[in-house]
């Protein structure tokens, strides 16, 4: 009985001490992808750019907001930017080589830069000490996948 009680108590210590460390982690993941994201700068695609991806985060829905897909991939002048899609549902993976042309969308929004749901959606990688790939780029294009 006093065994299963000091392994009980272990285990609820370990328990909240990897918690405790895991939100720490994501506080301070959080504030780093923040002052990345302040550091964006938005653009229209002029002519196309051919990504190789790094990551993709398909476009989602969530309680009010929608958020576009977003791209992350490097060019190939070895350049890593993102570009912010609306329109595809394919699922994409690490590798795949994709085609982008300027999209028309972008002139009918007035508040494009400041509106949430023209932004990619916020996350955070719990792995502690991952270099996250959002902070690996300044750029961001705003862009619709070249059917061929």
């Amino acid at each position: 009985m006093i065994t299963n009680t000091i392994t009980t108590c272990f285990l609820l210590f370990i328990f909240i001490g990897c918690s405790t460390l895991n939100r720490n982690d994501i506080i301070e993941q959080t504030s780093i992808i923040e002052n990345c994201r302040k550091n964006w700068e938005y653009k229209s695609i002029d002519g196309m750019i051919e990504l190789e991806i790094l990551k993709y985060r398909k476009k989602s829905h969530r309680t009010m907001i929608s958020h576009p897909s977003f791209f992350i991939g490097k060019t190939v002048q070895n350049d890593t930017i993102g570009i912010i899609e609306y329109y595809t549902e394919r699922d994409w993976k690490k590798g795949d080589r994709v085609k982008f042309i300027k999209d028309k969308y972008e002139e009918d929004i007035s508040d494009i830069k400041t509106n949430m749901s023209n932004k990619p959606i916020f996350y955070v990688s719990t792995k502690r000490n991952k270099k996250d790939l959002q902070c690996s780029i300044t750029t961001i294009y705003y862009g619709k996948v070249f059917e061929e």
